[in-house]
This record gives structure tokens, C-alpha cells and sequence, in this order.
């Protein structure tokens, strides 16, 4: 540790700066990235913050961390929003496979953004089927619809299929004084998923 300490301050500024340009590029992408990816991500989000010290003169070292630091966020954010979608239609573009190195389908379509999502139905083991036919729940717990990683599901569910072909249509959803009712999908128990 006592190495990491005597760098530069403007290595050890490219480093950190580096390592949470890349996480904000990728949370959320994958559960446990490699650690060779790791370095060199850190490495290509901790260059911003080298220009940055390079361009400053070396009497304002609070600044140039400070901007560093902001450069490499800004630089991951973009390429989170812009950057990796553009990177991708243009390798479809020049016709290059292209593989996201997602582990499925399902993390490469909720991580897709932006993701809008105005109607889902939920088709359970047990036969049933959960629909949420407009998404207008801002205020619920994730917003009333949220996809996990895992493939569980989080949604309102405002109108229920049963296995015998009967409708049940859910009331009281949302409650001034309670909230908004949602309900929890484990993955094992989702056979199938539709949305518009």
C-alpha cells in the first residue's frame, strides 16, 4: 500500500478516477467482471484525468483532482448513455459480429437503454399470467416495474389470468396512505415474458 502511496499524485489520481469512470460505464453489466477488464478499463476512464493534470499547472493540485475526477465521470456516463450504443450500431454498421459479452439475452434487453417498457404480462409455472397494461406507477417501490439480473421481476400487477381461464382485475392498487401495491416474480417461478 505504502507503494501506491508514493506515485504521483497525478497516477494516483488516474487510478482512482479511472476505476469509477469504468464502474459508472458498466454497474449493472455484469455480476463479476474479470480482472483484466477491470485494469484496463480503469486504465482507458483514468486518461481524461492525465490530460487534466497535464494541462494544469502543477500549483493547483486540488483542482486538477477535483476536475480529474470529473472528467472521468463525465467520460463514463457518456459512454453508459451514448458511447456503447453508438459503438455497437456502428460495428452492425461495417457488419462485425457483434456480442455484447453479456451472459444472456435477458441482461443484454433490460440493460438496453433506454429501456421503455409500457405494457408486461407475466407467464408463471403455476399457469397464471400478470399483467400491467400501462406503466403509470412513478411513485411505487422502482417505479412499479423493475427487471432484475437474475430475471425476477418486480411489477403492479393490475390484472391477473388464472390457470382456469378466469380474469381477476386487481382494485385499490394504489392507496394515498398506503402506496402502491407490487408484487415480487422470482425467476425460477417466470416461464415466459411479454412487452411493448
Amino acid at each position: 500500500m505504502n507503494d501506491l502511496f508514493n506515485l504521483p499524485l497525478e497516477i494516483q489520481t488516474a487510478l482512482a478516477s479511472g476505476y469509477i469512470g469504468a464502474w459508472i460505464a458498466t454497474v449493472g453489466t455484469e455480476r463479476v467482471p474479470r480482472a483484466i477488464d477491470t485494469a484496463f478499463r480503469s486504465l482507458a476512464f483514468g486518461l481524461p484525468a492525465i490530460v487534466v493534470f497535464r494541462l494544469l499547472p502543477e500549483t493547483q493540485p486540488v483542482s486538477a483532482v477535483f476536475l480529474a475526477l470529473l472528467a472521468s465521470v463525465i467520460l463514463g456516463s457518456f459512454w453508459r448513455m451514448i458511447g456503447r450504443t453508438l459503438a455497437f450500431k456502428t460495428l452492425f454498421r461495417l457488419k462485425v459480429h457483434r456480442d455484447d459479452g453479456r451472459p444472456n439475452a435477458w441482461i443484454s434487453l433490460i440493460q438496453q437503454r433506454p429501456l421503455v417498457v409500457n405494457q408486461l404480462s407475466v407467464h408463471t409455472k403455476d399457469g397464471r399470467i400478470l399483467y400491467q397494461n400501462e406503466h403509470k406507477y412513478p411513485e411505487a417501490h422502482l417505479g412499479g416495474m423493475h427487471f432484475g439480473l437474475d430475471g425476477s421481476i418486480v411489477m403492479v400487477v393490475e390484472e391477473e389470468e388464472l390457470p382456469d381461464g378466469t380474469d381477476q382485475k386487481r382494485t385499490a392498487i394504489a392507496d394515498p396512505e398506503w402506496g402502491t401495491r407490487t408484487t415480487y416474480i422470482p425467476a425460477d417461478q417466470i416461464v415466459r415474458v411479454n412487452m411493448r
